[in-house]
């Protein structure tokens, strides 16, 4: 149920997990050995999988039909046509044709209201650009329409926008790699974590939904980091006398 539930919600969410799996039983293999290693194609296939039969699956089961009904019902030149990669690929040249814009302040607003632990309870919402596009720009895309990183910087602040958006996701990704190198325990798995979902998440989607998406891992480390911090006091007390004695 956990994994329908995921599922239902998006398919990101177990991509971006297995994502992370596969980066971090790579990590320190050559670049090559983990290329062709037999983890990374298992993944590889299994990532495929996620993306292409998840949606299926989780409509067989709300629906009561049987998978291979529901899969063969779509034919492949409308699996194409409403495939969510190629819809969002399309944003980047119909935001600027029909200079679609949306207010810098929802933007900046939105992704705030991220670092609360639930936004929702105080009204604030991540789905304000994706319901813009879906209203105005494509309405016809199956199964929802995600976004797009950069054509919400360009609907946002135009191509200065396109440019600063660009220079926060590069500057990240280099800043998680920093934090990834120098990191050890619960803090690689994070750093890890964020990079992966920023690698994989930020070219379908808006600001506020990448730090949607960041923010349960945040508080599931900070949860466990408060859960190990009273035991290592515990510890750091009792060797000094165990050194005394």
């Amino acid at each position: 149920m956990i994994v329908i539930n995921m599922i239902a919600g998006d398919r990101t969410t177990p991509v971006v997990a297995v994502v992370g799996v596969i980066v971090t039983l790579s990590w320190g293999m050559p670049i090559f050995r983990a290329v062709f290693s037999i983890k990374a194609w298992f993944g590889a296939a299994l990532v495929l999988a996620v993306i292409f039969l998840a949606k299926p699956f989780y409509i067989a089961v709300k629906t009561g039909v049987s998978f291979s009904s529901v899969f063969d019902s779509t034919s492949t030149m409308a699996f194409q046509s409403g495939w969510e990669a190629f819809q969002t690929h399309e944003l980047l040249e119909r935001v600027p044709a029909l200079g679609v814009s949306y207010p810098a302040w929802d933007t900046l607003r939105d992704s705030m209201a991220q670092l609360l632990v639930m936004p929702s309870a105080f009204g604030f919402d991540r789905t304000g650009y994706n319901e813009l596009i879906q209203t105005q720009i494509i309405s016809y895309a199956t199964y929802g329409l995600a976004s797009d990183f950069l054509a919400h910087w360009w609907s946002t602040f135009g191509l200065v926008g396109v440019v600063a958006g660009g220079m926060v996701y590069g500057f990240s990704l280099i800043f998680l790699n920093n934090r990834i190198l120098r990191s050890w325990g619960t803090g690689f798995f994070l750093f890890t974590m964020l990079a992966a979902i920023l690698g994989v998440y930020a070219h379908r989607n808006s600001p506020e939904n990448i730090l949607a998406l960041m923010r349960p891992i945040v508080l599931a480390y900070a949860v466990v980091w408060l859960g190990i911090l009273p035991l290592h006091t515990a510890y750091r007390r009792i060797m000094p006398s165990r050194i005394q004695t």
